[in-house]
């Protein structure tokens, strides 16, 4: 997906304004997408090409801007997206966890207090879910900002016993969806993942 650290490696007394007009258009991306972070008094502490990313578009590329951070006992992870001209897409963040299987101990509860089965799969609008864990007592909480929809499903593999096949469960798969309308002002988006640990069966 980025070829930015090939791009600037290129000899530049020997490539053409097209080139150079390009690395622009980069740079002022990325300015674009540190300064509407800075505007939300969020400082990026690790700016570097591997954290910056050029999706090709059919009219033109998109650049996305990703920081990590390690928050406590959690993550939080920032998205910055800005593109040359006008379009509509679709951002959509996917994250796997693991967790020590289904069962009823296990399972999600919505904004809302709602509870579902880890063994379903569903979607919905919202800015929170939580993964609750009664038997090992602790709760990962996965939190998105702006409101957006999320997709949820088990995860499985397929394993060779002495008996034959057999279904093994994995995790989780949580999609977080963001319809954009993207333009040179920028777009930006943040997911938090917390741990808390709580007493069992409360």
């Amino acid at each position: 997906m980025s070829r930015l650290r090939r791009v600037l490696r290129l000899d530049r007394d020997r490539v053409s304004q097209r080139w150079r007009q390009s690395v622009l258009a980069i740079l002022q991306d990325i300015a674009s997408a540190v300064n509407a972070a800075h505007r939300q008094g969020l400082i990026h502490r690790d700016l570097k090409p591997e954290n910056l990313f050029l999706v090709p578009q059919p009219d033109g590329e998109l650049t996305k801007v990703l920081d990590v951070a390690r928050r406590g006992a959690g993550l939080g992870v920032r998205y910055a997206v800005r593109a040359e001209r006008a379009i509509a897409a679709r951002l959509a963040v996917r994250w796997n966890l693991t967790l020590s299987g289904p069962g009823l101990e296990r399972y999600y509860r919505g904004e809302d207090g709602e509870i579902g089965l880890l063994e379903a799969a569903g979607e919905r609008e919202g800015e929170r879910v939580a993964l609750v864990d009664d038997w090992l007592g602790l709760t990962a909480t996965l939190t998105w900002s702006p409101r957006a929809r999320i997709l949820w499903t088990p995860v499985y593999t397929v394993s060779l016993s002495e008996t034959g096949l057999e279904r093994v469960w994995q995790g989780v798969e949580l999609t977080v969806v963001w319809p954009l309308e993207l333009g040179p002002d920028g777009w930006e988006g943040r997911m938090g993942l917390g741990l808390e640990a709580h007493r069992k069966g409360a």
